[in-house]
């Protein structure tokens, strides 16, 4: 859950940093749009049930990283989204504790349960 907290905080920044940074162009609009997707992609992942959702931020962590190569950032815009997209990308493979399962998933179509199976008749 941790990663995915600090996935959405990310996010945020991501969302802030070229207001807080001072840059325009590319990769203003790219922020723009990717740091609402990544903190919200995180604060859904943060929930157990909901896990899986983290991969989402596994592509836009690699677009990030890729995209200052590809548009020519400048210097603070390049640091930024370059760190920012590895740490994303890093912490979508972060699986976090299992506590409990919810509803058994497809195996529980064919997988026979203890619990649900007939009492004996006497």
């Amino acid at each position: 859950m941790w990663a995915q907290l600090v996935a959405f905080a990310l996010g945020v920044w991501l969302t802030a940093a070229p207001q807080t940074l001072g840059y325009t162009g590319p990769a203003r609009v790219n922020d723009h749009i990717f740091g609402p997707l990544a903190a919200t992609v995180g604060l859904i992942a943060a929930f157990q049930v909901t896990r899986s959702v983290r991969w989402l931020n596994l592509p836009f962590g690699m677009w990030l990283g890729l995209a200052p190569w590809l548009f020519g950032y400048g210097w603070p815009e390049l640091v930024n989204s370059t760190l920012v997209g590895l740490a994303l990308t890093g912490l979508a493979c972060v699986r976090g504790t299992v506590e409990r399962a919810f509803g058994g998933g497809w195996q529980a179509l064919w997988t026979p349960d203890a619990t649900h199976e007939a009492a004996p008749t006497a």
